[in-house]
């Protein structure tokens, strides 16, 4: 925690935007002492960067309101150039999607009840659920005579008398009056027979006049006129789509959420046909939506690695990531990276030691609380110079570093290690987990996980819990071998409690005290004195 945090803020002091120094998991006790003595903020927990749905989403996208019509939808989605968008209502809700597909159905659709076309040989009749304001609005229409509430949304048969007033009044008006809409020109016989059978609704094209006297009749007959300056064909078509949007939404539609990570849904939205998707909370508001081109975006996280190299000890996606950096003092286990990066890994007992020297070479000095937090990495990692993974090197940034925080680098180990006992203070399944290495050779994968105590008093008490927690890491996460290195900071000792595969626990080169626990006796580094003996031990294996 603490190079990623004195790295990160490096990086800002540099001109660097947006960088976060994150942690994996969350830190422990001793971490929290270090940073809280420094009054430095605790760095943030990021346990997955896999990215989302939220994060490639767009938040502003085209969309139609309910109470427009599917002629506003047309234009809107001409405009934007999508297939389909979303239908919400005033307040954001979700309602449903309106397709290019559907439209155009409807734009092609017959339903002829006689056999004439609609260009003037005869009479088509069509069903619509529209009302006066839609069908005003839709035609570019004026209201001559309002026969009922202009916002009343029904369903009305539509014919184009286009014939004479013979047919007109057996073929047309023989009926229920009350739901027709006739779609008519300048014929003032048709205008009045219309009138007279008191019409839902009479549509006069091509501007054409009307008598005031016959609109005087249709208002005491409850018929509404409107005058349109379409032709009788283009004001049909156009009546089709007067129609308000959410009566033809498509309901059945993969709906998702901001935080589905994009790995997780890939498949299933490259297998639909639909080319974008509404994005909701729980509440069913639209965030957003999203794009099968939305998917291949770069995604919007780069990581620097710190502290580690090898992608199995990183956070939950980082193989979905760009990698852009590494800074590490461990074993490279690099996994190959589509661009060249930066990697900074040298043979010193702290990375902090390694950011400290960034700082210097960069010409800058770390701020006092940095620098404090720093030390605390520096001395916890080389155990104040005692383990055998120091060097010179930290040596050198343990003195300028306490020149920068005005503390002493001894009294501030001391005041970590007092703070308490990691294994009597944490849960087992915490005391194994929080510093947790996975590892792999050709035929085995394993874990070391390592915790400083000053004794083993805590760690005898809670030994028989702490193994059942090593064999669950064996069982559930596939392991042929789990080990906790137990090490004594005082007497700079250690103890390994191992789990497994009973042939490697044969192989391991310790002392035994039982079946699962092992001495080791001036054994304090994880990486430079355990691991290379666990790696020769499983070669013989």
């Amino acid at each position: 925690c603490a190079a990623a945090v004195g790295y990160a803020e490096l990086k800002r002091i540099m001109g660097n935007e947006n960088v976060i120094a994150a942690s994996a998991g969350f830190p422990g006790s001793r971490t929290e002492f270090l940073f809280n003595k420094f009054n430095v903020p605790m760095p943030k927990v990021i346990e997955d960067v896999r990215p989302r749905v939220e994060d490639v989403m767009n938040t502003s996208p085209v969309v139609v309101y309910q109470g427009q019509t599917l002629l506003e939808a047309m234009e809107y989605i001409k405009d934007s150039q999508m297939s389909r968008l979303p239908v919400i209502n005033d307040q954001g809700i979700f309602l449903g999607m309106v397709s290019l597909f559907d439209l155009a159905e409807r734009m092609f659709q017959k339903d002829r009840s006689s056999g004439f076309d609609e260009d003037g040989e005869g009479v088509i009749s069509r069903g619509v659920n529209t009302s006066i304001a839609l069908a005003a609005k839709t035609l570019n229409a004026r209201v001559s005579s309002l026969g009922c509430d202009k916002n009343d949304i029904s369903e009305h048969n539509v014919y184009v008398g286009a014939m004479s007033l013979e047919r007109l009044k057996t073929d047309v008006l023989k009926g229920n009056s009350g739901n027709l809409v006739v779609v008519v020109g300048d014929r003032s016989d048709v205008h009045e027979a219309l009138v007279d059978a008191g019409i839902y609704m009479m549509i006069v094209t091509g501007s054409a006049g009307i008598d005031l006297d016959l609109i005087r009749k249709a208002k005491e007959n409850g018929t509404t006129i409107l005058q349109t300056p379409f032709d009788s064909a283009t004001a049909v078509r156009r009546l089709k789509f007067s129609q308000p949007v959410e009566l033809m939404k498509q309901k059945e539609v993969t709906v998702l959420s901001a935080r589905n990570k994009l790995s997780d849904i890939y498949r299933q939205l490259m297998s639909k046909m639909a080319e974008n998707f509404p994005v909701c909370d729980s509440d069913n508001m639209l965030l957003g939506a999203l794009t099968k081109a939305d998917l291949d975006q770069e995604p919007p996280v780069n990581l620097v690695l710190v502290d580690h190299n090898e992608l199995d000890h990183a956070v939950k996606g980082a193989s979905e990531v760009p990698v852009i950096e590494i800074m590490d003092h461990h074993r490279l286990g690099i996994s190959p990276t589509d661009k060249p990066i930066v990697v900074t890994n040298d043979v010193v007992g702290s990375t902090s030691t390694l950011v400290v020297e960034q700082y210097r070479k960069f010409g800058y000095d770390p701020s006092p609380e940095i620098a404090g937090i720093l030390m605390g990495g520096v001395v916890t990692d080389t155990l104040y110079l005692r383990s055998p993974t120091s060097t010179e090197r930290d040596k050198i940034a343990i003195e300028y570093l306490e020149k920068l925080c005005g503390v002493k680098a001894k009294t501030l180990l001391d005041e970590i290690f007092s703070v308490g006992s990691v294994i009597a203070n944490q849960t087992q399944k915490k005391v194994v987990s929080q510093d947790k290495k996975n590892y792999k050779t050709d035929i085995f994968s394993f874990s070391v996980s390592q915790v400083e105590e000053s004794g083993f008093e805590n760690f005898e008490a809670s030994k028989e819990a702490l193994f059942s927690e090593l064999v669950n890491i064996v069982e559930s996460e596939g392991m042929d071998f789990a080990a906790l290195l137990v090490t004594d900071v005082v007497y700079e000792n250690s103890l390994l409690l191992v789990a497994g595969r009973q042939k490697i626990i044969n192989a391991l080169p310790f002392s035994k005290i039982n079946d699962n626990l092992f001495d080791l006796p001036d054994i304090l580094s994880r990486k430079k004195q355990l691991l290379p003996t666990l790696l020769k031990a499983f070669e013989k294996v």
